[in-house]
């Protein structure tokens, strides 16, 4: 069951995109289990905890870029996934996290990042040492 820490500094944007989830969990055969946080640190914590553990940070504005690259340094074995409203596909591709995109999202987003972020943990789990 994917488990996803989602971070994010307006508790409305946590809200919908736990909302989201939810119904994603209902209409798929995959069961999939959704915190949130309002503390960037609590955040980082269960991602150091649990390196299986999808990190979703959602955030606007240009911070997110110190944010983001914070969240891959200090947790190199999770899978990443940013949500921004502003354009930082190539900043994102750079990084390697799993999936970018715009905020605000849809579940079908949501989707395609869950797909992205399991043949990007079957890729690493297969590379060479």
């Amino acid at each position: 069951m994917p488990v996803i820490s989602i971070y994010s500094t307006d508790s409305g944007i946590r809200q919908q995109l736990s909302e989201q989830f939810a119904a994603l969990a209902r209409e798929g055969p995959e069961m999939i289990r959704s915190v949130t946080y309002s503390s960037f640190s609590a955040f980082l914590s269960s991602g150091r905890e649990n390196p299986r553990r999808i990190l979703l940070l959602a955030q606007t504005g240009a911070s997110s870029v110190e944010l983001i690259s914070t969240a891959v340094e200090e947790c190199p074995h999770n899978q990443v996934v940013w949500l921004s409203d502003l354009d930082f596909g190539l900043f994102s591709y750079r990084l390697e996290v799993a999936y970018f995109g715009f905020l605000p999202s849809s579940r079908e987003a949501l989707s395609t990042a869950l797909r992205n972020c399991q043949r990007d943990r079957r890729r690493k789990a297969n590379a060479p040492p």
